[in-house]
Order: structure tokens, then sequence, then C-alpha cells
């Protein structure tokens, strides 16, 4: 019994190792509220020309994010399915479709700070989304994975995703 028990600590282990190397490549939003605000979304709409913008969303009147991709690093922000904001008025729509956002559970529009794995900045993204999938694809290069709708879309009431 203590050989099997061993071998399957030591098989968990091991997974669990596994799991973690895995997602040692993956980055996260951190919020943007509260105390000690670094950055604010008027801010981002003023000095939206040193940025790389980009949106997601089925189209432009239902974005679910925007993300503000600094031009001053070396780091590209990218994604399949994000579309270029090419002018302010652009922007601000985006912006304020986003902000008429209906809360649903713990999602409402707010300001994130996009980080690496290593707890560096890459920009931010305007969302009512609680997470977004980034995988570092090189040293230099973020994938931004879809956020197709918001998620008045896309969860129920209490915060569940809906299924089709």
């Amino acid at each position: 019994m203590n050989k099997k028990t061993a071998i399957f600590g030591l098989v968990m282990g091991l997974a669990l190792l596994g799991l973690l190397a895995g997602c040692a490549s993956y980055g996260k939003l951190r919020s943007q509220t509260g105390p000690g605000e670094k950055m604010t979304l008027a801010q981002l709409e003023e000095n939206w020309q040193d940025y790389n913008v980009l949106f997601a969303g089925v189209h432009r009147k239902l974005p679910s994010a925007v993300l503000f991709d600094r031009k001053d690093d070396n780091i590209t922000l990218t994604g399949e399915r994000w579309n270029r904001v090419e002018d302010k008025e652009t922007l601000k729509d985006l912006i304020d479709w986003i902000k008429r956002e209906p809360p649903t559970g713990v999602y409402y529009p707010r300001l994130w700070e996009m980080q690496g794995p290593d707890g560096a900045f890459y920009g931010y993204m305007f969302t009512a989304w609680t997470n977004a999938v980034m995988k570092l694809v090189d040293e230099n290069t973020v994938m931004v994975y879809d956020l197709p709708f918001p998620p008045s879309l896309a969860v129920d009431a209490d915060g569940h995703r809906r299924t089709p």
C-alpha cells in the first residue's frame, strides 16, 4: 500500500509541475481601479495615439474589449480577431458601448493592466470581462485571444457562462 501511495504522489507531483510549467507563459489582468490608480480611461482616450489600439467583438457596435498596446516598448500585443482602431471618434464610440454594458454578476466595465507571467507591464484593457487569455509567443509577442461577446450576452445573471 505504501508503494502505491508513493507512486501516486510522485505522478501527481509531476503532473502538477507540468501544469505549472505550462502556465508559466500566460499573462494576466490586474485591476486598475481603487487607491493608487496608475492610469485612467480618460488619460488613455486623450493619449490614444501613444498606443496601438485594438478592439474585440463581433462588430464596432458590440465590442467586448478595447486593448491599448504601448508603442514605446518592444512587445507587440496581437490576436486573430482584434481590429485596429484608426481614429479617436471610433475609440470614443467603443468605450461608450462598453461603459453601457449592464453589470452581470461580477462582470462590469473596468480598466485592467495587462501583465506578463513575470509581472511585466504590457498595456491596458477596458472590458467588462474579469480575465483574458494571453500567451507569450516569443520574447516580443503576446497573443491575446478573442473575446467575441460582452459578458451580458455570454453569461447569465449569476455569472455562469451560457451554453449554446
